[in-house]
């Protein structure tokens, strides 16, 4: 198993753990940059009990180490994370038999991505600016399933780029021992010049609405960079950056701009915001991804199709937006499971995830009150119930309602009068709210 340094932990935990459950043993090669992580988790997993001998842990230098792997004769499977040029290098290093090899190997390769998300024209802005500002530079961008290219419908362009500039100019840069920073430093210096090259680029193949400079001195930082390209062909519109850019592109229609989404070697995710269940239907069976997202930001992958992976690691189409046609599971009053029907793919699609705010809830902010569907499917609204769970504390709507809104000329303006971005320090108070335990499904019932 051939670990990734973005999640030294989590990844290598499910890899490690699915083979040595289903009866294999397991040589575990993590990333030069994090071995720290991973040794650990094979210290915990031997003191559980794994038999000696069951599991092996060797770091080193993956052009050297883990190429030796992969080419070993007694290797029978290899499970890879990391960029497109090494998975490829894997895959074939892999596919050649070796003297006294006895067996096919076989490959599970995840390999980055290029992942778009479409606004459409009637999309909810207040849901799609902070899922795009999070997943764009959340991490520093670097994770394969970060938002790297939008694409906005029609007259939304405009007032997306204003409101996403305006979104990322706050967004906090940081050491990552602070609990407000976002965007905290690359990797290496070799990521750090990788990224500067590219934002260098941006400026000779479209426009730089923002390039952040106000970052920490003494460490590989990139602030957020938002470039509008002029053309949907540019490098900073195609490759896989690995860091904080955001490409903006303009679309015609939903049609044109799901042939811009598709428009791409890779297809790790996607993602769609529209407030028409048939126009989300449309996008969710035209987009090519593994995984396409609804009315959300993007969360860790199952999987990739075309350069961005090989054999899933989950599968079936599935989704939790309200009001698309097709069966339904889940619990009243909860979010709902939606299979599109007609479609024949291993792609898993996803809704509205709450990130902000109880699992009831499907809008965070919107004019100072929390907003959400109920078992029916009405829309309607509700702070923390005066009584029972969650009583004694001030209702969410009074506390969302002081969110402060910024726009990209910096002007602040208030909740009830704006389509903006909370501040850094609105976010932090959403943060605080998050963390708060949900209330029950009996509070949150309209009265």
């Amino acid at each position: 198993m051939i670990a990734p340094w973005n999640f030294p932990l989590a990844i290598p935990t499910g890899m490690v753990a699915a083979a040595l459950v289903t009866g294999n043993a397991v040589l575990l090669k993590p990333a030069e940059q994090a071995p720290g992580t991973a040794f650990r988790l094979v210290e915990i997993l031997l003191e559980a009990g794994v038999p000696p001998g069951v599991l092996a842990f060797l770091p080193g230098v993956g052009e050297e180490v883990g190429a030796h792997l992969v080419a070993h004769p007694a290797v029978a499977f290899v499970g890879f994370t990391g960029s497109k040029a090494v998975g490829l290098d894997i895959l074939s290093r892999a596919a050649v038999v070796a003297p006294g090899q006895r067996h096919v190997k076989r490959v599970v390769a995840e390999m980055g991505g290029k992942n778009p998300v479409v606004v459409d024209s009637d999309a909810d802005l207040d849901e799609a600016v902070p899922a795009v500002v999070a997943s764009a530079f959340g991490y520093a961008g670097q994770k394969c399933s970060a938002a790297s290219r939008v694409i906005a419908v029609g007259a939304v362009f405009e007032e997306l780029v204003d409101r996403v500039v305006g979104a990322a100019a706050l967004v906090p840069v940081g050491p990552a021992t602070e609990m407000r920073t976002v965007v905290g430093p690359l990797i290496d210096e070799e990521a750090l010049d990788r990224v500067r090259r590219y934002q260098d680029l941006a400026a000779r193949e479209g426009e730089v609405v923002l390039r952040r400079d106000d970052v920490p001195a003494g460490g590989w930082y990139a602030g957020p960079t938002v470039v509008v390209a002029g053309r949907p062909d540019a490098r900073v519109a195609t490759e896989e950056i690995f860091g904080p850019v955001l490409t903006l592109l303009r679309a015609e229609d939903l049609d044109h701009a799901l042939a811009l989404a598709n428009d791409t070697e890779y297809a790790l995710t996607a993602g769609v915001f529209s407030r028409s269940p048939a126009r989300i239907r449309h996008a969710a069976t035209s987009l090519r991804a593994g995984n396409v997202y609804v009315n959300r930001g993007s969360p860790e992958p199952w999987w990739g199709g075309r350069p961005s992976g090989v054999r899933p690691l989950g599968g079936g189409l599935q989704g939790r937006w309200p009001g698309l046609p097709g069966p339904v599971r889940g619990a009243p009053g909860r979010h709902r499971e939606h299979v599109a029907p007609g479609v024949r793919s291993h792609r898993r699609v996803t809704g509205p995830r709450d990130r902000l705010l109880p699992s009831a809830v499907h809008r965070a902010v919107s004019s100072g009150g929390e907003h959400f569907l109920d078992a029916e499917g009405v829309r309607g609204s509700n702070p923390l119930p005066p009584t029972g769970e969650g009583a004694g504390q001030p209702g969410l709507s009074s506390r969302l309602a002081r969110v402060r809104r910024t726009s990209r000329n910096g002007r602040s303006r208030s909740a009830a009068g704006s389509r903006g971005m909370p501040s850094s320090r609105s976010l932090m108070m959403l943060r605080c709210i998050s963390a708060l335990p949900p209330p029950s499904a009996a509070a949150w019932r309209k009265t």
